[in-house]
């Protein structure tokens, strides 16, 4: 556990396997822990590893809601706390912008790296028409009314215990999906490189083709056949790091 502000406890997992450090960024709503193959991919490149836990999951203190932008001072200060003065940032799908967010506005961050990530919802780049109809009218509900529609989260999350990781910090992330992100995709200078999957049904690769039209300099990989459980790898990670330098 780590204090990254007063009155904010940030639960941290952390392994410690090299003299570099990389920061995931976990999917919603499942933070996890990374497996032994994924750490080994990290720890063959000398990366130590830290997976921070966002506000109201697990044992992370949820405060209020907040924009993408808003949890890259929470990371700088646990890249601080764990004694590093530089790391690259990864994120797996809503976990995405916020290691853009790592590399547009954390001068310790190296570079980001993305895989299967969401792209904003409230720019040129039309989001909305790159998912399913059905999932319009929910989006026109988050927008509206906010953390007002945690009784409907919660009435979910007891019927799925995927989701039994904290309400709060789930309906935050949807929030924050669809809503300013607090920075622009244009302001990452960092090298950063975007995975999807030509086969993601959960994101569209439309998401990660305008990113990578936006931050100059990015890299684009494509991945044939792969679907939005499949693009976050040891080979993708792998891949990565490479490209990262």
């Amino acid at each position: 556990m780590i204090e990254t502000s007063p009155g904010q406890i940030t639960q941290v997992w952390f392994a410690a396997q090299g003299p570099k450090l990389a920061v995931y960024h976990h999917g919603v709503p499942k933070p996890r822990t990374l497996t032994e193959q994924e750490l080994a991919a990290f720890a063959s490149a000398s990366y130590s590893v830290a997976c921070p836990v966002r506000r109201g999951y697990l044992a992370s203190t949820f405060t209020a809601p907040g924009s993408m932008a808003s949890d890259a001072p929470i990371t700088a200060e646990v890249v601080r706390q764990l004694g590093f003065e530089t790391f690259v940032s990864f994120g797996f799908s809503g976990g995405g912008p916020r290691a853009l967010a790592d590399a547009a506005l954390t001068p310790a961050c190296l570079g980001a790296a993305t895989f299967g990530t969401v792209a904003p919802t409230n720019r040129e780049f039309d989001a909305l028409a790159v998912m399913p109809e059905e999932d319009r009218g929910f989006v026109a509900g988050l927008r509206a009314e906010g953390m007002n529609l945690l009784p409907m989260f919660e009435g979910w999350a007891e019927s799925n215990p995927a989701f039994q990781v904290g309400t709060e910090g789930w309906l935050a992330d949807e929030i924050s999906m669809v809503t300013d992100w607090g920075f622009e995709a244009s302001s990452v200078s960092k090298p950063t490189v975007l995975f999807t999957g030509d086969a993601d049904a959960n994101v569209s690769p439309e998401c990660s083709r305008w990113l990578h039209i936006q931050i100059v300099g990015s890299i684009l990989e494509v991945l044939p056949g792969i679907d939005h459980d499949n693009v976050f790898t040891p080979e993708t990670i792998t891949k990565a790091l490479s490209l990262l330098g």
